[in-house]
């Protein structure tokens, strides 16, 4: 679905990212790991078109990346980024409604159709009841449910979440993944993560791809990429990886120093 060949990137004089290649298949859910610094948020810029590349090819459904008009693009893709929404003094269902700006010509009004899709961005992310509440009036938790409904609303193929959960308490970290996982359910759409914390991503994910200093250090499944010694070069600690007793996923500990 998405197809990434020997891609780099330059910002000025820094070289953010070199010669990466991997694949994403329809229907998947992708993860990207990482350390601080090593070009996950820049992959998803350039996978989001948001930067362009200097060298290499970025595909979707084998179309160059760049063939797309802009409103083309968010009918295929959706991105919700770590900052989440503003707490502006809109509504939750007109902040929802900004999502089907893809398929609105000039002056044009929502349709039967629009209002169906807001409605059930709203309802599977649980804000109806806040439908009509102000953005500034809600948690950083529920500005980012907020974000997801209305990327949901664009339906779009692929939603592409940067951190999503960064900032937020491990209960709305847990919500906001079985949101995503519940869409790509119901949809048959295609997921790529961002995440700091490798046991959510280890029990959320198909598969990881391993970035550092700009680079992919690997990708593979779930069993290849959370491995001690692997995970020891490249965050430089020790973990230790354990299974999910109920999940059967491998899981990492952290040891305090002595």
């Amino acid at each position: 679905m998405i197809q990434i060949t020997d891609m780099s990137l330059r910002i000025g004089q820094r070289q953010i990212l070199s010669n990466i290649t991997f694949e994403v298949k329809k229907g998947e859910t992708l993860g990207i790991i990482g350390p601080n610094g090593s070009g996950k948020s820049s992959l998803v810029k350039v996978m989001s078109r948001l930067l362009i590349p200097d060298a290499g090819s970025v595909t979707l459904d084998g179309k160059p990346l760049g063939s797309y008009s802009s409103k083309m693009l968010a009918r295929k893709m959706a991105v919700v980024s770590q900052e989440g929404l503003a707490p502006l003094p809109i509504t939750v269902e007109e902040a929802v409604a900004m999502g089907r700006y893809p398929y609105h010509g000039f002056f044009r009004r929502n349709t039967a159709r629009d209002a169906e899709a807001i409605q059930r961005a709203l309802v599977r992310t649980g804000l109806e009841p806040l439908a009509c509440k102000l953005l500034e009036q809600l948690s950083g938790g529920e500005r980012q449910r907020v974000a997801i409904a209305c990327s949901m609303a664009q339906e779009p193929e692929v939603l592409l979440l940067d951190e999503p959960t960064t900032y937020l308490d491990i209960g709305y970290q847990i919500g906001i993944l079985n949101l995503v996982r519940e869409w790509q359910r119901e949809t048959e759409g295609t997921a790529v993560l961002v995440l700091h914390d490798l046991n959510l991503a280890a029990q959320y994910c198909d598969r990881l791809v391993l970035m550092e200093s700009g680079n992919i250090t690997r990708s593979g499944t779930i069993e290849e990429i959370m491995e001690a010694k692997l995970l020891a070069d490249v965050y430089g600690v020790k973990p230790l990886v354990v299974t999910h007793p109920n999940l059967l996923l491998p899981q990492i500990l952290l040891e305090r120093s002595s």
